[in-house]
């Protein structure tokens, strides 16, 4: 039996255009890749931030601008499940 991600790996590539929707994809295709539609939701779901990755990243305790302090606490979570995420290339 294959795995979500191996069915999607195998699945019909979609080609890109100015007019796609990555999120409105997932949400359609939610049904056949459940686990992998939730990973995408959340983090195309994150507002882009002009902090730069290396600081956001970064977990020892340094002292933070306002801006960058200021950051919603959801933001910083789904920042460092990705760092996570792509650190153990774990689906």
């Amino acid at each position: 039996m294959k795995t979500e991600m191996d069915q999607y790996l195998d699945d019909t590539l979609v080609l890109m255009s100015d007019s796609f929707d990555v999120l409105g994809w997932w949400k359609l295709n939610s049904i056949n890749y459940p686990t992998l539609s939730k990973i995408a939701v959340d983090l195309l779901s994150v507002p882009f931030s002009t902090v730069s990755p290396d600081c956001v990243f970064d977990t020892e305790v340094k002292q933070m601008d306002s801006y960058k302090a200021s950051l919603p606490r959801v933001t910083l979570e789904a920042l460092l499940c990705t760092k996570d995420w792509l650190k153990n290339q774990t689906l």
